[in-house]
């Protein structure tokens, strides 16, 4: 009875300290062997959801994600929702992220957001920055490797609003998200394991036709090449 007890108090302390610790993030060595694959969760709001492309199961940057050959062994999961903000994404971690954890199974969880934050309260950078801070910290707290995205040029003007529900019009709203975006390149170490910087490439830095939907705030499959991109690169640099 003793030693079932006390294998119970190993397994738990175990249990824990995987959750206090993730894998450093180099993610060929992450894994644990050659033919055994990472669980990759795409947290977000709309722009990682893949909102109004035509076939967002194919299109959105966690589908193409999988079609990389270094992710060719990993289980991807878009978990984007439409509208959310990163308070909404924090109160979902028991739904969108712990059912994940795995003893066996390196996971890493890739992150965009702020920008809804601002956008539905008027929130000024760094309390946003903040916010989305201290999310990716509760995700490393339970054993994730975490890559954490800039955000692109958003006009909230061409998307149907003169000013946001949270009071800002567009010129306001992009300073703040500039500023956001400055914060996340400055600070990225201290909360996360790599920076996929997708606002500092000049397709996404700026609106084009080519690379956002017609509504200036979500983008086209290929500006989310363009994403996939820069996340692959981040990640085996």
């Amino acid at each position: 009875m003793k030693s079932i007890t006390l294998s119970l108090i190993l397994l738990a302390l175990s249990y824990s300290c995987e959750k206090a610790s993730a894998v450093p993030f180099n993610k060929k060595v992450a894994r644990m062997a050659p033919s055994q694959g990472a669980v990759i969760l795409c947290l977000g709001n709309s722009l990682t959801l893949g909102y109004h492309l035509p076939d967002p199961a194919t299109q959105s940057y966690p589908a193409q994600l999988a079609k990389f050959q270094e992710f060719s062994s990993d289980t991807i999961l878009n978990k984007g929702i439409n509208g959310i903000t990163t308070i909404q994404m924090y109160a979902r971690v028991n739904v969108d992220v712990t059912p994940y954890i795995s003893f066996f199974l390196p996971r890493m969880a890739i992150i965009q957001e702020i920008g809804n934050d601002i956008f539905w309260s008027g929130a000024k950078a760094w309390d946003a920055f903040s916010r989305f801070e201290n999310y990716a910290h509760t995700l490393r707290y339970y054993g994730f490797n975490v890559v954490v995205m800039t955000n692109p040029e958003r006009n909230n003007y061409f998307f149907g609003y003169a000013k946001t529900p949270g009071g800002d019009d567009s010129t306001v709203y992009q300073v703040k998200m500039d500023s956001a975006n400055r914060l996340i390149r400055e600070f990225w170490i201290q909360f996360a394991n790599e920076l996929a910087d997708v606002a500092a490439d000049p397709r996404l830095a700026r609106y084009s036709p080519t690379y956002f939907l017609p509504d200036h705030v979500h983008l086209s499959a290929k500006g989310y090449a363009v994403e996939d991109s820069v996340i692959v690169k981040s990640i085996y640099h």
